[in-house]
Order: C-alpha cells, then sequence, then structure tokens
C-alpha cells in the first residue's frame, strides 16, 4: 500500500548529495550554459530520503554538480 503524505507537483529537484551546507546556508554548484561553475544559494522545499526539492536557485534544466565524499 502506498500512502501519499505530501506531494509537489512540476518541481525542480536535485540529488540530496549535490546540496552544501555553508554556514547554515544550503548551496549547490550549478554549471552555466558557458561552462562556468557557480554557487548559488538554494531554499529547499520536501525530501524524500534521496532527492530534494529546490524551491528557488536553481531553475528546470539546469545541471548541477555532486558532491562525492572521497574519504
Amino acid at each position: 500500500i502506498d500512502v501519499v503524505v505530501e506531494q509537489s507537483l512540476d518541481a525542480v529537484v536535485v540529488p540530496i548529495a549535490a546540496v552544501l551546507s555553508d554556514g547554515g546556508q544550503e548551496t549547490v554548484r550549478v554549471v552555466t550554459p558557458d561552462g562556468i561553475i557557480e554557487r548559488r544559494a538554494i531554499e529547499t522545499g520536501m525530501l524524500d530520503g534521496a532527492y530534494v526539492e529546490v524551491v528557488t536557485g536553481v531553475a528546470p534544466g539546469e545541471y548541477v554538480i555532486l558532491e562525492i565524499d572521497r574519504s
């Protein structure tokens, strides 16, 4: 049985591994159309364990960089 508690239609989502915490502010690294990597502050919403909704800061179709723990 699946129980839907919350749902968000047309949401922008990114892998949780792409989200960084910078002094309490959540950020992601976005690849611009010119190939430049920029760090952007984001506001997050719902999460499902693997992905998190990005309410502001990333537009649909933009590419984010995953942070991989190499320790």
